[in-house]
């Protein structure tokens, strides 16, 4: 829960009502690994986001994993992008990941789309 105590911020010298302040979000996040074959997983997912004064939003996913070596996703964000994912998996320690969001909101007039690169290191479990 980012911004959890909601924290000031100055910005100005004259801010009366205090206007500027970091206002708390919520997210909830589930997903799941689903066995389909011998060497293929599905993983899919999702994200609700909220804040304050602003419609909440969703995050709907879905991977498929090779052989835990590769995957391959599409993500889809309620009233803004729809995202293609890649990735690869190395000797089931390091992940590296690749998506490109494709704005489908009104600001696809100024946002031609977002690149986002994912390095993560995965712990070994028992």
């Amino acid at each position: 829960m980012p911004q959890l105590f909601q924290s000031s911020i100055k910005l100005e010298v004259n801010d009366p009502l205090n206007m500027n302040k970091l206002i708390r979000h919520y997210f909830l996040s589930a997903g799941y690994k689903f066995k389909v074959a011998d060497k293929f997983e599905l993983d899919p997912s999702f994200q609700l986001k909220g804040v304050k004064a602003a419609p909440m939003q969703a995050d709907i996913n879905l991977r498929g994993i090779y052989n835990n070596l590769v995957w391959l996703g599409a993500s889809y964000r309620t009233s803004d992008a729809v995202s293609i994912l890649a990735g690869v998996i190395i000797k089931d320690m390091i992940e590296i990941g690749y998506s490109y969001d494709i704005t489908t909101s009104n600001l696809n007039t100024v946002s031609n789309g977002a690149h986002e690169v994912l390095v993560a290191y995965r712990l070994k479990r028992k």
